[in-house]
């Protein structure tokens, strides 16, 4: 049982770790005006989504990693092709191609903003290790320690 509970703990971790990651890209993207597709957490075949405002937010099927897809990325982008990439292909039924999602495609942004949504993943990590350090120091019980007079 505690293998178990060790395993479910492990994957919300890593969840929040992934969510973290994927939501400084798209914030930053986002921030600098560049269309992003789909942003998704997970990866496989999609359980939920929803689409607003042209961005596709996904929930897959297995817990791994996420995407965070701007639009003009090559790859996602072909429209002759009917073979996508198979752990971001869409959903049959939801057809993202009628609505697009405010801003320009992403190599058509500037050099600074194009760096600045690569660094946003990695940054809002560091901002989630040291939010989360704050939050267990200040639950942890300590005491300073005592030097005695000899």
């Amino acid at each position: 049982m505690d293998n178990f509970i060790s395993i479910i703990i492990f994957f919300i971790i890593f969840g929040m770790l992934v969510i973290s990651h994927e939501s400084g890209h798209f914030l930053i993207a986002r921030a600098n005006n560049i269309r992003v597709k789909e942003f998704t957490v997970g990866l496989g075949p999609v359980l939920l989504q929803r689409i607003k405002k042209g961005t596709a937010y996904s929930i897959r099927l297995l817990p791994f990693g996420g995407a965070c897809i701007y639009d003009g990325i090559i790859g996602f982008e072909d429209e002759d092709d009917e073979v996508k990439a198979p752990f971001f292909a869409p959903r049959a039924g939801i057809d993202t191609s009628t609505v697009t999602p405010a801003g320009m495609p992403f190599p058509e942004a500037n050099v600074f903003a194009r760096i600045a949504t690569v660094v946003g993943g990695p940054l809002f990590n560091v901002i989630l290790a040291y939010l989360l350090s704050l939050v267990v120091t200040y639950f942890t019980a300590w005491s300073f320690p005592v030097v005695a007079d000899l």
